[in-house]
Formats: structure tokens, C-alpha cells, sequence
């Protein structure tokens, strides 16, 4: 690899107790959901720990410093003491609003649902949120800013940070990885017996990825025939099932069922082939699961995983692994099986020479004086790995003696058992992440009494009880499964459990964690009026699982927005408004300077994912400050209120530079087309061929109704439109657009369309009308040139 590493060795006397102290702070970690349980020691000062008794252990575990931090400012949430309740009665023909005259497209339902309630949306054909902020600039109508648009522009943000971590660190670490262990392997030849099983499968497992990885397929089916004739045929048949990716299968290889359809790259992944490779090799490595304990494990998959490991150890490529791992994990969450790094503990224990066998020697010298490369400084020497074939076959290496010995498999085994005592266990070698929402769908359904669930169960566990009365009233699974209600309950109980720190330990939880403020129970006194109603709480919900919705999406997609048109801005300005949803913006500003501040500690951040980071601040400081003006009563400032018109232009213009990479200059240069509408859908749980899907359709327009000097104004924002699908099959985002396009003009909630059912949710009917509109808002009679 590159980027000044340069080859290093981890003296192994040295590391094996380290990196056994290690392993099992991370597990303590990850089990008790510490906030930086996704990181590791910086491997600093390691001779000291390799002398620990394990008495001792316990009492350095906390001494060891861990990779990820929070930001050097701990979250403290912004005492809040709103004082916003409207002074002035809304008359009933609406004739007290200021510029309502500038509204004709209103129906007659939609101002009564005005009249009721202070705001109503309306589904528009709109492929963008800010196109609406931009046409609001230009008509001269004051703008509401939504929690929906930030979280919107958030995720593109979100979206932008992961692809440069990919792109510019990942992709060429995990490739080099993948060609390394491949040729480590496929040095060691043909072997005999299960531990020359064990090496054949192994190899193979690394065949199929090293496949994957090359461009050209003819040079990649060449470099698979040098593969021992057992190793080729697993890697012939894996390679075949992923190149039709077209179904569920037993897993030649692993024995495991497996869905091949997820190795059809999407979203960012289809920008080049480059990145399609890259997505289908992360995908082998996080997809392809051994279970090494269990009713269908035997020792073959662990021989395999152990002949794994033994490379990772010989090749000294536990860094390398780490920092993809832990980079990968802080994004998309932490993996909570069984992790290659837990192997190579288990290994190095078993390898471990005594104290005081050892003390005396040459090499026990070297390893007190040396030290294993850094983690939290990335170390100049930090391995590239060493590939050079050395002169003894691979299966006479120390770390491969394991294979041909029963009790030391035996004993691994009962060591992985004590430490998951719980049932089976699962292996991949770059884990598949967990995170709680994908639990607490599982837990809440039923394979024959509710095989699928509802994006409202999740809202409901964490604590909303707008949800959970719909659920009550609408959904109703307790008719068909009568412990539906103590499941919930325990589900409930077990998100309350879990510390508040440990919400913050990766991007995937932080984002849940930054949703919460809008479904959760608060004294909502003083605030405007239309925040105290209970469609505007049935509003939160939807902006809340449109935002959920965004970071289930797979591979979430760059929205390239239009190219901001420039002009005069109108003599008379009507006064906007921010939504006050402090508790969102503050969560995401908290998430944004995580975000930045842990991936300049490992020097991921380049200059321009700075400037981002920094642009993406200081919208939400701004939007965080007006909301604490409006809720104290106050007035916004010009300068103020200027900002929030020119609001569609500003997210255009950062959505733009970090959707495009700066590559187009114009919306309608970006490609494929489906890349330019917000329009997406995520699976989000599947059972018995029944597949669950999240999905946000276009921009929503929300009018309301706000009080600013004393007067009653008009103001118009942009939401998600929220939908829920029930489909057959998995459904791409192509698909799901088309399926919008047909239904644009069905009057039914729920529309069927090629074996998928969509529907808006039911109780978004009480802030949401979708009765039509009337003329268009009209353009401002004076001139803008």
C-alpha cells in the first residue's frame, strides 16, 4: 500500500499478549456499548502490557487508548425555554394573513386543514427539496426551513464522507489486503488431511475476492487456475452464483444461505467500475459468514477461519485489517460476532512463549525494546505487508501448526464458547454491521403471525407515543399475535437500557440517536401553535422515518441539484421561519464534528472533506441559533432573514460540490438519471419471500401558518413524502421512481404496481392532502432583472 507506509513487523513475543488484552477490551466494549468500542489501542507502550498478569489486565484495560473519540466538546443538549405561542387569532376565512393572496393554488380542503391546524402539505412532482427554497426566492414567498431539508442535506453529506473514505483510503487498502493473502495462499500449495482442507478453502475464499477485484475477467480467470484443483472449483461456483446474482443460496463455500442479489452494486458504487468492484469484494467479505459454533458448525469452518487468521498473523496484517475494519465500522456500524482480530488473539495465546522461559532470550530482548505500530498516529512503516514467498512452506509457519492439532482447535473452540455462550456464532472476515433498528424489527416480527413489520414499530420502541397510539389504532398486530404487546414492551425496555454514551459510538446509532428529538414525549408549551397539534406531531413522525429511511438505503445516493440561477432579489421581503427542532440540529452538529474530528486523528480527512465539514457546521450553528430566537419570542435580524430566502441556494450549493466531486456544473450533467431525484427505496427487512421497503417519494410542500411582529404570514418548506412498500422482489430505485410516476394520478392511498403494493401511510392523512391544487403561485408582479 501507499501514503508512506512502508513494510513493518509486529515482533510476536511482544504482541500476543497485547493484542489478547486488546481483543478482549474491544469485546467489554462492544458488549457494554461504550461510546468507542468501535476503535482500538494505539499500540503504544506494548512491552508494558505484555508482562501483565491477568490480574492486572483488568486494572490496564482502561488504560488503553482507543481510536475513536468523541469531539473534544462533549454533548450537553441546549436548555430550552420556548415563549412562541401565537398572540393573534387566525380568522377563519384566512383573510388576516398577510400574503395569502400570494397563494391561489390553495384548495378548499387545504385551508380548512389551515384553519385547523396552522399547516398543511401537499405532494408536488418536485425532484428536490431545495427546488421548492429556490422557487420560494424567486416568487417572493417566505420560506419555512424543515427539519426534513437538513436531514435531507445531511445524509448527502453523510453519503459524501463515506464515498471519500472509500475512494481515496479504502479501496486501495482492502484490494492490496485481498492480493496479499491471496498470494500468501496460493504460495502454499496443494496440502493434505483437514488442515490442507482448511488452506484450500481459505485460498478459495480469497480467489473469489482477488476475482472480483480485477478489471479484466480473462487475466482473473488465468490467476484462478493456478489455484490447487479443489480451491478452484469452490471458487468457479461462488464466482458463478455472484455473476448471476439473482437469488438465495447454500453457499458452496461457507454452507451458509447467502442472497447473491446484494452483489449487484447501486447507489455511489455505479460511478465507475472501479467502485463496483470495490462494492462487490466489501460485499464478499461482509456477506460471506462461517459459522464456527452451533448446531450446523462443525471444526472444518473453524480450521478454515484459523488458517485465515494465521496469514493475517504471519504477514503482519492485523494494522491493515484494523484500520479497514474500525474505518468501515465507524460509518455503518460495529460488528458483533466473531471478528478476525478475535481469532488472531485466540491463536497468539496458544503461540504464547512463558515469562519465564523467555526472558533470557535474544528475541524476548527485541520484543521488550520494540514497538507494534501505531493506530492512532499512523505509523511510517505500517505495513504494506510483507509478500515476499519465504523459503519453508506457508503450512509449516507456527501459527499453522493449529491445523494438524485436535486439541488446540478444541481448545479455541471452547474459549469462542465461553465467550458467547448464547448459541451459534458467526464468522466473517470483514463483519457485516448490526445496529438496533434492524434488532427491534426482528424482535417484532413473527414468521407465521406477523412475518412483515412496520417502520412505526421502530418509532415506537424508541419511545414515540404518536406511533405506537397508530399501531394501537391502525396496525393492529396484536389481533393476529397476542404477544406482540409484552415484545414491544421488552424491545422498549432493552433501547432505554442501553447508556446514552453508547448511541455515539458509529455514525449508523448516531443517527438514530440524532432523529429521536423528533418523536420523543416533551413539554411542547410556548411553542407555535401548529408545533402543538396532533398532526404536526403525525409530521415529525413522517420526517423522522423519511430520515431513518435515508441511511437504510444501501449505497444512499448523490442528489446533484440544479445550478443556482442568479438575479435581483425583490424590495419587499416576507419574514421566513426555521423550524425550531433544536434537538435534531444540535445532535447533527455533534455528529458532524465527530465525524470530522476522529477522521483527522487517523489522517482519513483530506483538505476539501474539511471545508465540507466545516460548511455543514455552520448551517446547523445557524439554524440552531435562529430556532432559540424564534422560541424566546424574539425577532430574527435582517442579515437573518436574508439567509433563510437565499436557503434553497445555500444547500444547493453545497448539495452540488459534494454530490458532483465538482465533475458537473450543471444538474442535467449528472448520471444515470435516477441520481437527480430524491426519489429512493430501502429494504429494511425480508421474510419467507415478503419484502419490507422504506421509501421517501418526491419533495412535499408544507404551509404554514407564523407569527412574526405581531402579524400572521404564510410560509412554504419542503418534507419528505413517506411511503411504505410491500413487494416480491428487491426494488431498485429505477423501479420504485417508475411505480411514482404511474400513481402520480391515482386517487387510492395505496397503489399496486408490477407485484409491489405502495401506499402513504394512512395516518399521514392528518397533515397531508392529496385532494389536488389549484393554480400555480403566481410570480411577483415587478421585475427581478
Amino acid at each position: 500500500m501507499s501514503r508512506g507506509k512502508k513494510a513493518a513487523s509486529l515482533a510476536v513475543a511482544l504482541s500476543i499478549a497485547f493484542l489478547s488484552i486488546w481483543s478482549r477490551s474491544q469485546k467489554v466494549a462492544l458488549e457494554d456499548s461504550q461510546v468507542d468500542a468501535v476503535g482500538g489501542s494505539d499500540w503504544q507502550d506494548a512491552s508494558e502490557h505484555a508482562q501483565l498478569t491477568p490480574a492486572d489486565e483488568k486494572a490496564h484495560e482502561s488504560e488503553l487508548p482507543l481510536k475513536y473519540k468523541n469531539p473534544s466538546a462533549s454533548f450537553e443538549p441546549i436548555s430550552v425555554s420556548a415563549n412562541a405561542e401565537s398572540t393573534v387569532e387566525l380568522l377563519a376565512d384566512l383573510s388576516n394573513i398577510e400574503n395569502i393572496s400570494s397563494f391561489p393554488n390553495l384548495t378548499q380542503n387545504q385551508k380548512d386543514m389551515l384553519l385547523e391546524n396552522r399547516f398543511v402539505a401537499t405532494p408536488t412532482t418536485e425532484a428536490q427539496m431545495f427546488y421548492i427554497y429556490e422557487e420560494n426566492e424567486y416568487k417572493a414567498v417566505p420560506s419555512f426551513v424543515t427539519s426534513d431539508s437538513i436531514l435531507q442535506l445531511f445524509q448527502i453529506f453523510y453519503e459524501y464522507s463515506l464515498r471519500t473514505l472509500e475512494e481515496s483510503y479504502l479501496m486501495e487498502d482492502i484490494f492490496s489486503l485481498t492480493d496479499i493473502i491471496f498470494e500468501s495462499f496460493k504460495d502454499a500449495g496443494a496440502q493434505s488431511g483437514e488442515a490442507g482442507e482448511a488452506l484450500s478453502r481459505a485460498s478459495a475464499f480469497f480467489g473469489v475476492a482477488a476475482y472480483l477485484m480485477m478489471e479484466d475477467k480473462d487475466e482473473a480467470g488465468l490467476m484462478l487456475a493456478e489455484l490447487p484443483e479443489e480451491a478452484l472449483l469452490l471458487a468457479e461456483a461462488e464466482i458463478d452464483l455472484i455473476e448471476h446474482a439473482d437469488a438465495n443460496a447454500d453457499s458452496p463455500l461457507t454452507g451458509a444461505q447467502t442472497d447473491y442479489t446484494e452483489f449487484i452494486p447501486r447507489g455511489h458504487y455505479l460511478k465507475n467500475e472501479e467502485t463496483g468492484r470495490y462494492y462487490q469484494v466489501m460485499r464478499w467479505y461482509s456477506c460471506s459468514s462461517f459459522e464456527v459454533m452451533g448446531s450446523e458448525a462443525d471444526f472444518k469452518n473453524l480450521r478454515c477461519v484459523i488458517a485465515i487468521a494465521s496469514v493475517m498473523l504471519e504477514k503482519d496484517l492485523i494494522w491493515e485489517w484494523e484500520n479497514i475494519y474500525s474505518s468501515s465500522a465507524f460509518f455503518l456500524g460495529s460488528e458483533t460476532d466473531l471478528t478476525t482480530l478475535d481469532i488472531c488473539s485466540e491463536i497468539m495465546t496458544l503461540l504464547a512463549v512463558p515469562a519465564d522461559e523467555s526472558e533470557e532470550g535474544e528475541d524476548s530482548e527485541k520484543a521488550r525494546e520494540s514497538k507494534a505500530p501505531g493506530i492512532a498516529d499512523r505509523p511510517e512503516d505500517a505495513g504494506e505487508g510483507d509478500s515476499e514467498a519465504e523459503d519453508e512452506s506457508i503450512a509449516e509457519k507456527p501459527g499453522f501448526t493449529i491445523l494438524v492439532d485436535d486439541a488446540k482447535v478444541k481448545e479455541i473452540a471452547d474459549n469462542i464458547a465461553k465467550r458467547f455462550p448464547e448459541g451459534d456464532v458467526w464468522y466473517s472476515f470483514i463483519g457485516r454491521p448490526t445496529s438496533p433498528d434492524r434488532d427491534i424489527l426482528s424482535r417484532l416480527s413473527d414468521p407465521q403471525k406477523r412475518p412483515i413489520p412496520s417502520g412505526l414499530d421502530l418509532a415506537a420502541a424508541l419511545g414515540s407515543a404518536t406511533a405506537r397510539k397508530h399501531i394501537d389504532m391502525r396496525l393492529k398486530p396484536q389481533d393476529s399475535w397476542p404477544g406482540y404487546i409484552e415484545e414491544l414492551e421488552d424491545a422498549s425496555s432493552s433501547l432505554k437500557a442501553i447508556p446514552a454514551d453508547a448511541w455515539l459510538k458509529d455514525m449508523k446509532s448516531g443517527w438514530l440517536w440524532a432523529l429521536a428529538p423528533l418523536i420523543e414525549d416533551k413539554d411542547i408549551g410556548g411553542y407555535p401553535f401548529f408545533m402543538q397539534t396532533d398532526a404536526w406531531n403525525d409530521k415529525s413522525l413522517s420526517a423522522a422515518l423519511g430520515g431513518w429511511t435515508q441511511f437504510q438505503h444501501d449505497a444512499a445516493l448523490s442528489e446533484k441539484p440544479p445550478a443556482a440561477e442568479t438575479g435581483g432579489w425583490p424590495s419587499t421581503v416576507y419574514p421566513g421561519y426555521v423550524e425550531p427542532s433544536i434537538g435534531v440540529y444540535e445532535r447533527l452538529l455533534w455528529l458532524a464534528e465527530y465525524m470530522r474530528e476522529n477522521l483527522e486523528s487517523r489522517e482519513l480527512a483530506n483538505e476539501e472533506f474539511i471545508e465540507k465539514c466545516s460548511e455543514m457546521e455552520g448551517i446547523l450553528e445557524f439554524l440552531i441559533n435562529c430556532s432559540q430566537i424564534e422560541l424566546a419570542g424574539q425577532t430574527l435580524s435582517a442579515l437573518e432573514q436574508n439567509r433563510i430566502a437565499k436557503y434553497g441556494g445555500m444547500i444547493e450549493k453545497i448539495a452540488t460540490t459534494i454530490a458532483s466531486d465538482g465533475q458537473a456544473e450543471n444538474w442535467y450533467q449528472i448520471e444515470p438519471e435516477t441520481d437527480r431525484r430524491m426519489a429512493f427505496i430501502a429494504e429494511v427487512f425480508s421474510s419467507d419471500g415478503k419484502i419490507l421497503c422504506e421509501a421517501v417519494g418526491n419533495a412535499a410542500e408544507l404551509f404554514a401558518v407564523v407569527e412574526v411582529y405581531g402579524k400572521l404570514y404564510l410560509t412554504r418548506g419542503a418534507i419528505f413524502d413517506y411511503f411504505e412498500v410491500a413487494a416480491s422482489y428487491r426494488v431498485t430505485d429505477e423501479q420504485w421512481q417508475i411505480a411514482l410516476e404511474y400513481s402520480l394520478d391515482q386517487d387510492t392511498v395505496g397503489v399496486y404496481v408490477d407485484q409491489m403494493f405502495h401506499y402513504r401511510p394512512e395516518w399521514t392523512a392528518s397533515f397531508i392532502d392529496t385532494t389536488g391544487v389549484g393554480e400555480e403561485i403566481p410570480n411577483p408582479s415587478y421585475d427581478f432583472s
